[in-house]
């Protein structure tokens, strides 16, 4: 699973010495893997939930899939989970239109977790997609992946940083300019991990990530986070065994 999704985001995505892909390169390309083979469907469609795009012609074409092989899925698990994965990319798009096709599904046993948490993030992606996808704040000596997760981590939003914190964790981009932000954004957040779980998962996240990254720098920052956090808590215990695994300076 992990060579397939490492051939979707190179299928998808310019190397770090290309100059910044316009949105509309970014649509054009999605259009051509959904248009073909079924295999990286699934891997491309949840990879919409950090690329910013909100183009209808692409999630047009995400709905008809949608429409056309839901029901296949009541007996093909592969079709199904594909089918969940189109249905959350919808609501990666923050287009309010794809509402009533979702709200239909919630009728649908299969897919009715789906179908709730994509209409709960139309909305976040309404006002996340124009911040992760700014072209502005784009840096030229750094891949466009790197670039949306810096944009990502200007947030002040947990949820949008629990999925840059992911990004980071699973892709291993381990650039000092995003290391440095994250730490930045994890000191000033770590208050807020023992105000509820969801808060509490996305700032656990936050320091996998910055931990998966191996560099002593950031053990006075780990020490920090166990400090504050409160005992009991996924951010104090993830801190505890990222520190005991990270090297001394």
């Amino acid at each position: 699973m992990r060579n397939l999704l490492v051939a979707v985001v190179a299928t998808l995505c310019l190397s770090s010495a290309s100059l910044a892909a316009t949105l509309e390169e970014d649509v054009q390309r999605y259009l051509r893997v959904f248009e073909g083979d079924q295999s990286l469907h699934a891997d491309a469609a949840a990879s919409l939930a950090w690329m910013g795009l909100s183009d209808p012609r692409l999630f047009d074409l995400l709905e008809r899939r949608v429409l056309e092989d839901y029901p296949a899925g009541n007996s093909d698990r592969l079709q199904r989970e594909r089918v969940a994965r189109y249905m959350r990319a919808l609501g990666c798009s923050g287009q309010a239109k794809y509402a009533g096709t979702l709200s239909m599904l919630l009728q649908e046993p299969m897919y009715r977790r789906y179908a709730s948490d994509a209409l709960a993030d139309l909305e976040r992606y309404e006002r996340w997609n124009p911040l992760i996808s700014d072209r502005g704040s784009f840096r030229p000596e750094y891949s466009d992946e790197t670039n949306r997760l810096l944009n990502m981590l200007r947030s002040d939003d947990l949820r949008l940083l629990r999925i840059a914190a992911k990004r980071i964790h699973f892709t291993e981009d381990f650039e000092p300019v995003v290391l440095d932000r994250l730490a930045q954004r994890l000191r000033a957040v770590v208050p807020q991990a023992g105000s509820s779980r969801e808060n509490d998962d996305a700032v656990a996240w936050m320091v996998k990530a910055l931990g998966s990254s191996k560099d002593a720098r950031f053990r006075p920052l780990l020490e920090e986070v166990i400090d504050v956090s409160r005992s009991g808590t996924a951010t104090h215990s993830h801190a505890t065994r990222v520190l005991q695994r990270l090297p001394v300076r």
